[in-house]
């Protein structure tokens, strides 16, 4: 895909090639956006891991929103990871963190 295309799903990440976040929730999910963007025009294998277990864990959870589901995947993969967290409590994390930052 087409990098342009990919940053226009993109909150934070805009083609930098330095994080302009010093800090907090903005500048890592500024990270997970480029590697985002970085693993899908390599066609990652792990995006497509992601993106599976996201489908059988949290189904169609905020299906419309604009978001690709692998971006979601990703999302979800990193959270899971670093905060040990429940699809649950990403739920929870994406609507108030995720969608409502800007």
């Amino acid at each position: 895909m087409n990098e342009g295309v990919l940053l226009r799903s993109c909150r934070y990440y805009k083609g930098e090639i330095y994080n302009p976040f010093i800090e907090g929730d903005c500048c890592i999910i500024w990270s997970y956006e480029k590697s985002w963007v970085e693993l899908s025009e390599k066609g990652s294998p792990l995006l497509k891991e992601a993106e599976k277990r996201y489908n059988e864990l949290l189904g169609d959870f905020s299906a419309g929103d604009g978001v690709p589901v692998s971006l979601k995947g990703l999302l979800f993969n990193r959270y899971e990871h670093m905060m040990n967290g429940s699809p649950d409590s990403f739920k929870h994390w994406y609507k108030s963190h995720y969608l409502c930052l800007s």
